[in-house]
């Protein structure tokens, strides 16, 4: 009971400090700020699982790829390690009764009588010397992509430490004088590392990074800041019907503003904070309410439906960004749709997003855990 009213205090911590730091910036976090902020790359999700899920990450957020996302979700690794989100269901589920494990998926019944075992009774002792690797590429529209690689490592009850790196690069573009005369060409690009830490608190999980950002564009002009991202992740905080509710926030994107020669433009930090209702065995459901520096508020939905086998576990997900679905792009900008696949310690994730008549895009992303 002790465990469970601190939960439920963070929650409401995080839920006042979220709100509060939501009004407070009211003036810089609506749309009169659109088209301020810079190192706009930031805003972009390095996970195709994440992305599939409309970007509802504050309490979906996993392993190493977290650390760009809510750096809470680092921990998860002292938790068995599983890539797709644990499933915490009675001992009755009549869908498979599989739960995560460390190199596959286990039965409850097993789990059960092996407390240490699975996912939702975790034994960080034995997680010591745990690593997960995750890369992520994206094809974005008009010749752009982006990428990202993390890596997480495990010191069982200390915590997790990772290190991470995110960019984003256009194709060669002509540069012009004041009078349309050509001066060459050059090619724009955006860069930023990040070192982070994570751990478990009684039962809740905690993190942060901070992060180094580098920008060049036109003329071999460029600038470079640093940042932080803070998260909490609180799982099982109760039940909604049979499914368990996990509940997360984090703030990304803390940090003085980006500098390219004269012109200096706030970071695009973004307040947030959201569940995942474990709603069915195989079905979960996600939201986020976001707080973003540069735009007004908006919210992600996402679902998931799982299913598990021993030695591995497959997905389909689907989501909306109100964000980007009320850009004016015509169609059904906005949602987005994906799959993923977990055989023993490997993960493919792919996540399809269109943008009306500018194109979609295509991310994938890899997970090796060893």
């Amino acid at each position: 009971m002790a465990d469970l009213n601190l939960r439920r205090t963070v929650v409401c911590a995080a839920a006042v400090f979220a709100f509060s730091g939501g009004c407070v910036l009211a003036a810089s976090f609506s749309s009169s700020a659109v088209g301020t902020s810079g190192a706009a790359f930031l805003e972009i999700p390095t996970s195709a699982r994440i992305e599939a899920m409309g970007e509802a990450s504050a309490a979906t957020s996993r392993g190493a790829e977290s650390i760009f996302l809510n750096p809470a979700g680092l921990a998860t690794l002292s938790e068995g390690g599983a890539h797709f989100q644990p499933r915490r269901e009675s001992s009755s589920d009549p869908f498979g009764g599989l739960v995560p494990s460390e190199g596959g998926w286990q039965d409850l019944s097993e789990a059960a009588a092996s407390p240490s075992a699975g996912m939702s009774s975790p034994a960080p002792s034995s997680s010591a010397g745990r690593s997960e690797m995750s890369l992520d590429y994206s094809s974005l529209i008009q010749t752009t992509y982006a990428g990202a690689g993390s890596y997480a490592y495990s010191l069982g009850p200390a915590g997790v430490l990772a290190a991470g790196f995110m960019y984003f690069s256009q194709a060669p573009q002509t540069a012009y004088d004041s009078l349309g005369n050509s001066q060459g060409s050059f090619t724009p690009y955006d860069l930023a590392f990040a070192l982070g830490y994570a751990g478990i608190v009684q039962g809740v999980r905690v993190g942060g990074d901070v992060k180094l950002i580098q920008s060049q564009i036109i003329g071999g002009t460029s600038g470079q800041t640093e940042a932080a991202d803070l998260g909490v992740q609180v799982p099982d905080v109760g039940d909604v019907g049979q499914g368990a509710v996990d509940m997360g926030g984090s703030i990304t994107n803390l940090g003085p503003g980006l500098k390219l020669g004269t012109q200096a433009s706030p970071l695009p930090t973004d307040v947030r904070g959201g569940f995942f209702w474990h709603a069915y065995p195989f079905l979960g459901f996600a939201m986020d309410v976001n707080f973003p520096e540069n735009q007004d508020p908006y919210v992600d939905f996402g679902t998931e439906w799982t299913y598990a086998q021993p030695s591995w576990a497959a997905a389909l997900r689907a989501g909306y960004d109100q964000s980007a679905g009320r850009q004016s792009l015509g169609g059904i900008a906005g949602a987005s749709a994906g799959a993923g696949l977990s055989w023993k310690s490997f993960s493919v994730d792919y996540a399809w997003a269109p943008f009306s008549d500018l194109g979609m895009t295509n991310r994938v992303s890899l997970a090796f855990r060893f």
